[in-house]
């Protein structure tokens, strides 16, 4: 049997914890759960910007992916209209059913010669296909948001300054430059690509 003075020591040793005690862990609580709610925050407002930024790398990526496959196979640039830094035209072949109709899905049938153009307006770059020799065609938006119109050049140490900047009619060698503002925090993106004319 416990002695009545054991008991009451017991008791008294089991106690709470203390008003201080208690203010302290409720003072860390809201410490910690501030720094989380801080953290969500900056998360929900950076997530807009990155994506902007991730989109703006993924639709220039496929344009100068295009670009590069459809002038690879070119066999001549179009001298009229003359080619700029924001239009160039050139006749080449396609995997179309028709020129700006439906992907060809038979492996058997070659491709078929077109003429197309990529022309870039208002921050905007677009590509249309037309018969050879012709062009025209639907324009179908490639890429948007740009900070230059001047895409294409010939030096590919020197991105074009000017939309209007004439290209040699008869070039070797073409560039695809697509600048992209800051957006979001982040800084501006620059994607260079170029292509050898091999098919002349």
């Amino acid at each position: 049997m416990l002695d009545p003075m054991n008991m009451k020591s017991l008791l008294r040793d089991q106690r709470g914890m203390t008003l201080v005690e208690l203010m302290v862990a409720m003072t860390m609580t809201l410490v910690a759960f501030g720094a989380a709610s801080y953290l969500i925050i900056v998360v929900v407002h950076t997530q807009p910007g990155i994506s902007d930024r991730s989109f703006d790398i993924q639709q220039g990526r496929v344009l100068e992916e295009r670009f590069t496959r459809d002038l690879r196979a070119s066999y001549k640039v179009e001298p009229a209209p003359a080619p700029t830094a924001s239009t160039i035209s050139f006749d080449t072949y396609v995997r179309s059913t028709t020129c700006g109709g439906d992907p060809q899905t038979n492996p058997a049938v070659p491709a078929i010669p077109c003429r197309v153009t990529y022309s870039c307006s208002v921050g905007a770059c677009s590509r249309s296909e037309g018969p050879p020799g012709v062009g025209g065609g639907t324009p179908v938006q490639m890429v948007s948001g740009l900070a230059s119109i001047a895409v294409f050049g010939t030096d590919p140490t020197s991105p074009p300054t000017s939309p209007s900047t004439p290209l040699p009619t008869d070039p070797d060698y073409i560039t695809v430059h697509l600048a992209f503002p800051s957006r979001g925090g982040g800084g501006a993106i620059t994607l260079d690509d170029g292509v050898d004319l091999r098919n002349r």
